[in-house]
């Protein structure tokens, strides 16, 4: 799923996210100086939210599975909170990404 459009974007950053059974969400100081992340998953599966008002449980949000790719405009990413689904954390590799 691709929630914004990468083109004439470059990566200016990057952050390894551990997603265990508490909720977690990126890192604000990255974000506010980017336009967008994409979010690539490696030992999911894990759920996430990206809306104000609501944290994922690990039965409830958009599922997100091993292997998968999300990205995510800068508002969608500031709301954004990852739980892993089952009894294994996955890890999350996130690239933050600027116009121009």
């Amino acid at each position: 799923m691709i929630a914004f459009d990468l083109a004439g974007m470059h990566a200016v950053d990057a952050q390894t996210l551990t997603i265990g059974a508490s909720a977690v969400t990126l890192d604000a100081t990255k974000l506010s100086t980017s336009h967008g992340v994409t979010v690539d998953l490696e030992r999911g599966p894990v759920r996430y939210t990206k809306h104000t008002g609501g944290s994922p449980t690990a039965t409830a949000g958009i599922p997100l599975y091993d292997g998968g790719r999300l990205a995510l405009n800068q508002a969608e990413a500031f709301n954004a909170q990852f739980i892993r689904q089952g009894s294994v954390n996955g890890t999350a590799y996130v690239t933050f990404y600027r116009r121009g």
